[in-house]
């Protein structure tokens, strides 16, 4: 009986988290994440010289010469191949190979005031290799359904790096000049990426550019009080989001499950690869013309820091942190939504369709990254995406003087999608008007709940007659402060919506007006702060 059975390879690299905890530093954060990318990008040049050719390769897809300075990494930590690697094979010597490009990588730093050459050792590297055979029909999609298994048990038993490996890895990153990935990335030996306190302010790049290379100095300097005076720089035009920023962690939603589904043909994972990587570039180019730091965009995954409000106007105001999320996602990954589309495949019945969820976490720009670094990831795996349909944006907010408050919803809703979208739009008010709104719904939660559940038309009322008599709401009136308020009560009744339910129990009753009352003083309050708070510290 003839064999069937294809080969197929799939190779993983790490340690990624550990080594991106190490960064202190937008510089370091986006060195640590540019290493892997180089490493990925050496073992896939070194896969010809043993048997595999390009055509082999079915994820990712491969990078032009004309896309290797976009300055991010664009290549995940996994690369599938059809094909054994060329027998007989030696995981040592194919090591040897890859090493051979990683050790150019060698750098300088001063010990004892003397300079030290410095280079990258193999055992600081976890490379795992995995084949299997497959023989079923679709066998692309089901060939990196097992081989990702695999992998992922794999990762488990990872042996821990010695630490003067470590130490060598954390000098390499937190090198400010002659760092050979800026070589590598850029083409220059220096590359000064910016600081926490630049990408929180970019806005200022426009409104004040005639003082913004004197600030750029400032923030900078050792100095601590001259760097702590940077910003009386621009007495007109601060606002105190000028001292926060975002850091983006992003995941596409069906990417996976797409690309290893028992029906998908054969040929289709290097189609859905190349509109990754087009994601990839068109992602990159998206955050940086919003005044953004990207730090990687391989795969379906992003991560990027950037300001709350950006240096990219928009009519007579500026893209906000929002307006680049739902840019990334309905012009960047538009791509990859047709080509999943494209493939017809169910899931329970219902179309599969791509989209992509955030994790967003807001912070002072002094707050440690490595933390906010983490809540991202936590907002988006441990939240987003676990939201019913996905699409969804997680945002936690950290406020300097210790308040905190978080929204999360999925973009599937349009309707409260919209609804928020308008809430931002109308908050350009007084401070003390969103505090008295959002305070007076958190505070009355026992009222609020005696019509949680309701049909629309009983909490649409219920909900009008609470703003008349607290919020001192009229409908026949259409200033600045009276839309603000019908605003926030057609997002308080959108948020109703969402929980009819007239059989629901006391308990019920209890945790859905919690619910929704987080929500709404979430909303409000991160709405107002977009639009601007008058800065207080």
């Amino acid at each position: 009986m003839e064999d069937n059975n294809t080969t197929y390879t799939a190779i993983n690299i790490g340690p990624i988290v550990s080594t991106i905890q190490m960064a202190r530093k937008p510089r370091e954060l986006w060195a640590a994440s540019y290493l892997f990318s180089h490493l990925m990008e050496c073992i896939i040049e070194t896969l010809p010289k043993n048997g595999i050719d390009k055509d082999d390769i079915i994820s990712p897809a491969i990078l032009n010469s004309g896309s290797k300075n976009l300055g991010v990494g664009l290549y995940p930590d996994r690369v599938f191949f059809r094909n054994n690697l060329e027998k007989p094979f030696d995981e040592q010597v194919f090591f040897k190979e890859v090493f051979k490009k990683i050790e150019k990588t060698k750098f300088t730093v001063k010990i004892n005031n003397k300079d030290t050459i410095k280079k990258l050792k193999q055992d600081f590297f976890n490379i795992m290799i995995t084949s299997l055979d497959i023989s079923s029909k679709n066998e692309e999609s089901e060939a990196i359904r097992k081989l990702n298994q695999a992998l992922d048990k794999a990762e488990l038993f990872n042996i821990a790096c010695k630490d003067e490996d470590t130490k060598n890895v954390r000098k390499l990153i937190s090198l400010r000049k002659n760092s050979p990935l800026f070589k590598k990335a850029f083409g220059k030996t220096e590359f000064p990426i910016e600081t926490l306190g630049e990408i929180a302010a970019k806005q200022l790049s426009i409104l004040e550019s005639n003082k913004w290379e004197s600030f750029v100095n400032d923030i900078k300097s050792d100095d601590k009080e001259t760097a702590e005076k940077a910003y009386s720089f621009s007495r007109d035009n601060l606002k105190s989001y000028h001292k926060y920023i975002c850091v983006v962690q992003a995941d596409g939603d069906n990417v996976g499950k797409t690309v290893t589904h028992k029906d998908l043909p054969n040929g289709k994972v290097k189609e859905i690869s190349k509109a990754l990587l087009e994601f990839g570039k068109k992602a990159t180019e998206e955050i940086k013309e919003y005044g953004g730091l990207p730090i990687y965009a391989g795969g379906d995954d992003l991560l990027f820091i950037a300001p709350v409000v950006g240096k990219k106007e928009k009519g007579d105001s500026f893209e906000n942190i929002f307006d680049l999320l739902e840019k990334l996602n309905k012009n960047s990954f538009s791509g990859v939504a047709d080509k999943v589309k494209e493939c017809g495949l169910t899931k329970d019945g219902k179309l599969i369709e791509a989209s992509l969820s955030f994790g967003v976490s807001i912070t002072y720009y002094k707050y440690p990254l490595y933390e906010a670094l983490e809540s991202a990831r936590d907002l988006l795996f441990g939240v987003a995406k676990n939201i019913e349909g996905k699409n969804a944006i997680a945002l936690d907010m950290r406020k300097h003087s210790g308040g905190a408050f978080s929204i999360s919803f999925s973009k599937t809703n349009t309707n409260l999608a919209t609804k928020f979208d308008n809430m931002i739009k109308k908050s350009q008010v007084e401070d003390a008007l969103t505090s008295a709104v959002a305070n007076k719904i958190s505070n009355s939660e026992g009222l609020l709940k005696l019509w949680i559940g309701s049909n629309e038309n009983i909490f649409t009322e219920r909900n009008k007659a609470f703003f008349e008599k607290y919020i001192e709401y009229d409908s026949s009136k259409t200033d600045i402060n009276s839309s603000y308020k019908q605003s926030a009560l057609d997002l308080l009744n959108e948020l109703y919506k969402t929980k009819i339910n007239p059989k629901m129990s006391e308990q019920e009753k209890k945790k859905n007006t919690s619910e929704i009352i987080k929500t709404m003083y979430g909303m409000l309050r991160v709405a107002k702060f977009i639009n601007g708070e008058e800065d207080k510290q």
